[in-house]
């Protein structure tokens, strides 16, 4: 990056400093430009596409030549516990409010997420820490409120999709389209008990099945698409590919497909691992249509074992009960992968700001 290959390089992203892609944890390494959030002091929102697709676009404006740029959002994702000290009751997908209404209609009254904190994502904890412990809260919650909640999420989808859109036409409009790579994707999905849980906790299909959109300007009118899984460390191989670079002997990933077809098989599986022991304990492992989950809940003294084949059952609803060789098999894979992942291994010392900031976003208690 940066000049030792020729490359401006620059990114701008919705965290904080210490944060989840914060400069100050080495992810600014090798930019020349490293933004945080928030551009604007005193808003409401501190994660704000619009602020961070404004950046990009100034960014771009002098002509870049070669160039690399990082635009990161969180707008979809769940408004940061720590925005309570806020003069406003925050919803758990807050938005402007013209996208928290995309999908709502005027007439229709907000529902009450919060439960008497500021704070509705907070709430949102407290429902799935209730719900591991075996309380009846679906019950609880009336289809048209759960609708309505997803409608908020969709309005940040939504907005985002539009400053993307708005970013790609700057584009266009200055000429960069034709010589530039674009990768969009993102790092999880949210559920609304579609299984157990709101939010990101689990390991099923809405959460980790994420977009992973590449445009290669030198096929424009050429799409494909890949139904072999692949990773989002894929990407960065894929990258040096359409760059006509070798990728680093440290990447785990593989350049996706140039040509219509799919991948072959990898030798090995790949996995999926979130972790919260006070609410949930999760590890998943996958082998081309078989997907393995084990996974133990606050409330319960024994792991769950579940295998599910994804190709009749994409929603992993139902699981296996008659292949309990090919589910033992798997398990055992699966746990000399996560023994030897952790051989050797580093830890990195993290401050109290850092912690709050990923305590903020829900990955730690």
């Amino acid at each position: 990056m940066g000049p030792f290959r020729g490359y401006r390089t620059g990114a701008f992203v919705d965290s904080q400093p210490t944060g989840l892609l914060g400069g100050d944890r080495g992810f600014s390494t090798g930019f020349d430009s490293y933004e945080h959030a928030p551009f604007v002091e005193g808003s409401v929102y501190d994660y704000d596409a619009r602020r961070t697709v404004d950046r990009a676009i100034e960014w771009l404006k002098p002509s870049p030549g070669p160039f690399f740029l990082f635009v990161h959002t969180k707008s979809v994702h769940a408004t940061p516990s720590y925005r309570e000290d806020s003069n406003r009751v925050l919803t758990p997908y807050h938005k402007p409010a013209e996208y928290m209404r995309r999908f709502i209609s005027e007439s229709e009254s907000l529902y009450d997420w919060n439960g008497g904190l500021r704070s509705g994502v907070k709430h949102l904890r407290l429902l799935n820490e209730r719900i591991a412990l075996g309380e009846p809260v679906r019950d609880q919650i009336s289809a048209a409120k759960l609708k309505q909640l997803i409608a908020t999420y969709d309005g940040g989808i939504f907005y985002v999709d539009e400053q993307i859109g708005r970013l790609f036409r700057h584009m266009e409009a200055s000429g960069l389209r034709e010589n530039t790579i674009v990768i969009v994707t993102a790092d999880h999905g949210a559920a609304f008990l579609d299984h157990r849980f709101f939010l990101h906790k689990e390991l099923h299909r809405p959460l980790l099945r994420v977009p992973l959109l590449v445009y290669d300007p030198r096929n424009p009118g050429g799409s494909r698409r890949v139904s072999s899984p692949v990773s989002l460390l894929d990407v960065s191989p894929t990258v040096m590919a359409l760059c006509g670079l070798e990728a680093s002997s440290a990447d785990e990933g593989r350049p996706l497909p140039a040509e219509d077809g799919d991948l072959p098989s990898r030798p090995f599986a790949f996995y999926s691992q979130i972790e919260d022991k006070d609410v949930y304990n999760g590890f998943g492992w996958q082998e081309g249509d078989w997907k393995l989950l084990a996974h133990r809940l606050s409330g319960s003294e024994s792991t769950v074992i579940e295998l599910f084949d994804t190709a009749s059952d994409p929603e992993e609803r139902a699981p296996v009960k008659s292949e309990p060789q090919r589910a033992a098999e798997m398990a055992a894979r699966m746990r000399a992968w996560f023994y030897g992942a952790m051989e050797g291994g580093s830890t990195l010392d993290l401050d109290a700001e850092a912690i709050e900031n990923l305590r903020a976003l829900g990955y730690v208690k």
